[in-house]
């Protein structure tokens, strides 16, 4: 089967076999448009009679989902409870649609659940198993167990009539009678018990809650809300400059910890590394998720998201997101091809064209205004906010570009050949002035020019959704629990994408699971010490936070990955360049800064606060030392009032004040995106 380097070489070989490459090398660099680009990468196709082939997806199996489901009781035995949930989820998606496979994975991932103590999903399996064709000689092990969570959710006459269901459906088990007996016995025993206990188990109060932190803290901005800006506070203002292009300035002074923009992405993508944990619509984490019902590999938290997702993309994508993986897309290209669909997906596909043409023509005006609907507001979930980002396309080599109009063709071809997005999209009437079969071909050009488009959009703008792990019990602490390195936030492509940290009560891990585009936060310019940062939260929506001081006029500046504390200025000026296209002139760049462990622990204190930031800082250290063992209660307002005090006092660089805005992000993390896991 094909792949897409495979058909790259063979293009090249060819053209190289027939001496064109310089020629087709200078078409390309003369093309002023992306449909140009890609008509001419559709020719070449078609010229060497390459027609991508590539591995089909799997399909529903009662024997797969068998085989995964035994692969779940044996992670089970061994406790290692959420491989095992990731094993009856795999099961519960190659099970057949209504099917007694489908039922027995929900039963027997809800023995997990209910053994983490997470009853609310534990509920939800138990009820679609009985809804479903479950064994009826199993039924009673169902009821009891929902009797359990129920009483542990204090819902004590439920869990009576769930008790007493279970006395009904033993009889029907295959247990002897002397089993059944006993089976009686111990349950009438827990019926009496639970006229003794109080309405709640305190150890299990809120426990779902407790282990994961997509609904646990609704944040808030700390400004009042943009009039223009539809995800910002009013201290924000989007600016235009020949040196910095678009960018976003402070229009007040903003303190560290304040919150500056709330914004959903105007696309977004669950990795396939996360397919099995969280929800493939809202990536939020999910011990309960849905399979869908024509694929195998994606799942859904709820039946609304599954609904959501089939009616805004997954329509599309449900019979083609496995095969671009088989050809070996990557998950920039997967985002790409998202946005495509979610562009044409909101209007018809000849609107979403007309729009453009429109915005095209009328791109003269205000450059800070630049993606503005037609009532003066830049909503991130409006897709023109997404059109006009950067691409730097000027600045790519041909090399570059052709490879990146070979995945267009071949994407478009999948397309083509495996959905239906060119029928529901392609109303021939609307090309007034085309027969109905050029009317699908300029569809495709322009479908594909668009591809292109967000190709070059998306490696500079495109952002990762991220998870703090959080797991109690953890490893040995370092002795020098001060030398914690630098954990920071990154755009797609970024190196920092598994960031961990080790004390001697927890180990953390900051996961990328998701890739989005953020149409606002992609105006934000970077440096390597960045005086804002972002945290995922409630699934793929992002938190813009200030990390530092800011005053008014000041730019607004996040890290696209590369801190200087984390990176030599070498690295990360090249790293920079080679993804980004710009050369760091940030501060960190210009005084070279050292890195985190070579940063001077003594520091400059200015105007005569000496008294004041030595008190603060003995009562930083102490709730620092409390953050890295796990002690996060309170300690968030002592960490941005003693950082809001250095960046008065104090000259940078200096080790403290890394560390204390580490510690922030830590506490920050608990507000956001984040699961806790006991090993206890």
């Amino acid at each position: 089967m094909d792949s897409i380097n495979s058909i790259h070489d063979s293009i090249v070989k060819n053209l190289r076999n027939e001496n064109r490459i310089v020629t087709v090398s200078k078409l390309f660099t003369e093309f002023e448009t992306d449909i140009d680009r890609y008509e001419l990468g559709s020719l070449l196709l078609d010229e060497f009679d390459i027609s991508p082939e590539v591995d089909e997806p799997c399909v529903k199996s009662a024997c797969e989902s068998e085989k995964l489901r035994n692969e779940g009781n044996s992670a089970f035995l061994k406790r290692q409870d959420l491989n095992a949930i990731q094993c009856y989820t795999s099961s519960a998606g190659y099970a057949p649609n209504e099917s007694k496979e489908l039922a027995l994975s929900y039963a027997n991932r809800s023995a997990v659940t209910f053994a983490l103590k997470q009853f609310y999903d534990c509920l939800k399996d138990i009820d679609r198993a009985l809804d479903g064709h479950y064994p009826d000689n199993l039924r009673y092990k169902l009821y009891e167990r929902k009797g359990k969570c129920l009483k542990y959710l204090g819902d004590k006459v439920s869990a009576k009539e769930n008790y007493k269901k279970s006395l009904e459906w033993v009889a029907k088990s295959n247990l002897s009678k002397e089993k059944q007996t006993s089976f009686n016995s111990s349950l009438n025993s827990a019926l009496s018990d639970l006229e003794l206990t109080d309405n709640v188990d305190k150890d299990c109060e809120n426990s779902d809650v407790v282990r994961t932190g997509h609904q646990s803290d609704k944040l808030e901005l700390s400004f009042p809300p943009n009039d223009e800006i539809l995800c910002a506070c009013d201290a924000l203002k989007i600016e235009y400059s020949e040196e910095f292009g678009r960018h976003v300035v402070g229009t007040k002074d903003i303190l560290p910890g304040q919150i500056l923009a709330i914004e959903r992405p105007f696309a977004s993508i669950l990795l396939p590394s996360a397919y099995k944990e969280y929800c493939f619509h809202c990536l939020k984490r999910c011990h309960s998720l849905l399979p869908c019902t024509g694929c195998t590999k994606v799942f859904f938290c709820s039946a609304s998201c599954r609904e959501l997702s089939w009616s805004q993309y997954h329509c599309i994508d449900c019979s083609l997101l496995e095969r671009l993986y088989n050809f070996g897309c990557s998950n920039l290209e997967i985002l790409s091809v998202r946005t495509l669909i979610l562009a044409a997906r909101v209007d018809k596909f000849s609107d979403v064209i007309k729009l453009i043409d429109g915005l095209t023509a009328n791109n003269e005006g205000d450059p800070c205004k630049i993606g503005y609907n037609d009532q003066g507001k830049y909503d991130s979930e409006d897709y023109r906010t997404s059109h006009f980002l950067a691409r730097n396309t000027e600045l790519r080599t041909p090399a570059d570009l052709f490879r990146r109009v070979i995945f267009a063709v071949c994407a478009i071809h999948f397309i083509d050949r495996y959905t239906d997005f060119f029928e529901i999209n392609s109303p021939p009437a609307v090309y007034d002035d085309e027969s109905p079969a050029n009317g699908l071909l300029l569809m495709r050009c322009q479908a594909g020019g668009l591809l292109l488009r967000y190709m070059q959009i998306i490696p500079c703008n495109g952002h990762e959704v991220s998870e703090m792990c959080v797991t109690l019990g953890g490893a040995e602490r370092n002795n020098n629990a001060s030398s914690a390195p630098t954990t920071t936030n990154t755009t797609h492509n970024g190196d920092s994408n598994s960031l961990k940290r080790s004390t001697s009560y927890l180990d953390y891990a900051c996961n990328e699971i998701g890739s989005a585009l953020y149409p606002f936060l992609s105006l934000i310019n970077h440096s390597c010490d960045p005086n804002v940062v972002r945290h995922s939260y409630n699934g793929d929506s992002v938190v813009l936070s200030a990390i530092q001081g800011i005053r008014k006029g000041d730019q607004i500046l996040d890290s696209y990955s590369h801190h200087y504390a984390l990176h030599d200025m070498k690295t990360r000026r090249s790293q920079l360049y080679q993804q980004y296209h710009f050369n760091c002139a940030c501060i960190a760049c210009t005084d070279n800064w050292p890195q985190f462990n070579d940063l001077p622990e003594d520091f400059i204190i200015k105007d005569n606060l000496q008294e004041e930031v030595m008190k603060s800082s003995e009562e930083f250290q102490s709730a620092y030392e409390k953050v890295l063992k796990g002690d996060f209660e309170g300690k968030l307002s002592i960490l941005l009032d003693h950082l809001a005090l250095l960046d008065r006092a104090v000259t940078r660089p200096c080790k403290e004040y890394n560390q204390c805005q580490e510690a922030i992000k830590m506490c920050q993390c608990l507000r956001t995106n984040h699961y806790v896991h006991s090993n206890f």
